[in-house]
């Protein structure tokens, strides 16, 4: 038994099939990347609430007001406060990544002959630089500092209610500051900034650089108790680079010298 004519519908040809495939794909990229587009506007609008509110005060309800989204489509792209906060922190490695980038980017003829030069001294300067990039940010902005430390190392609930472990704290630094590792290794005996030696000293000047931070609270927020923040992690880098890797001492370390004392103990001890 046939149906009526009008109803037989024509097989697609190969290349009609191609150009419908096509067609699908486009839409389903292009939906993607407008779905990534309004994430991106939540994370930003976020940080502007932080900045404004603080971290504890940051709500979702606040935030779907300020972005102009239902609760249900806010829950959507984070599906809770903690998962929004965990995009937030990695934003914010990226960023203390960028930053030290730009720090070290040579600039203007005073750059381009540091860059220029290849004694231990600039190269040894280089990797400072790179290190008060990431640093002095979280320095004088409390905030970002209570984001970064938020919820490090501890376990957040996934989307279908499973666990995912972070890493330590300190790992996620290590891989964000690859930078300034780069800078220590090329003067330290690996071009590619990654011998055991090398690791082992960025890793304590991060232990360092943090426990600064955490340990001198009241020191934050004004531009002199950075200040004195940044001359006491100076020191102590240089101290750690010169007994972990031989570098000699020339006496005019900065504020402190080898006399550094950043938690009441010596950081050799």
């Amino acid at each position: 038994m046939t149906g009526p004519f009008e109803l037989i519908k024509p097989v697609p040809t190969a290349k009609a099939q191609e150009i419908l495939r096509a067609v699908r794909d486009g839409r389903k990229a292009r939906l993607q990347r407008d779905a990534q587009i309004r994430r991106q506007r939540v994370l930003d609008a976020a940080c502007t609430l932080m900045a404004e509110v603080g971290l504890h005060s940051l709500n979702m309800r606040d935030l779907g007001a300020q972005v102009g989204y239902s609760a249900g489509a806010l829950y959507s792209y984070f599906p809770s406060r903690e998962l929004l906060l965990a995009a937030m922190r990695q934003q914010l490695l990226r960023e203390l990544a960028e930053e030290q980038t730009r720090a070290i980017k040579p600039t203007g003829k005073q750059g381009a002959r540091s860059a220029a030069r290849s004694d231990g001294a600039v190269t040894r300067d280089a990797y400072e630089v790179a290190t008060l990039g990431w640093w002095q940010p979280l320095c004088h902005d409390p905030q970002r500092l209570a984001l970064l430390l938020h919820t490090a190392g501890t376990v957040l609930p996934g989307p279908s209610g499973d666990g995912a472990a972070q890493p330590d704290l300190l790992d996620e630094l290590f891989e964000a500051t690859r930078v300034a590792l780069g800078c220590l290794g090329s003067n330290g005996g690996a071009v590619d900034g990654e011998s055991s030696d090398l690791s082992g000293v960025h890793r304590e000047v991060l232990s360092l650089a943090i426990g600064l931070l955490v340990t001198k609270p009241s020191a934050l927020g004004t531009a002199e108790g950075c200040a004195v923040l940044s001359a006491r992690l100076l020191s102590a880098m240089r101290l750690l680079r010169s007994a972990m890797l031989g570098f000699p001492n020339s006496g005019e370390e900065g504020a402190g010298g080898l006399q550094v004392d950043l938690f009441g103990q010596s950081p050799l001890k």
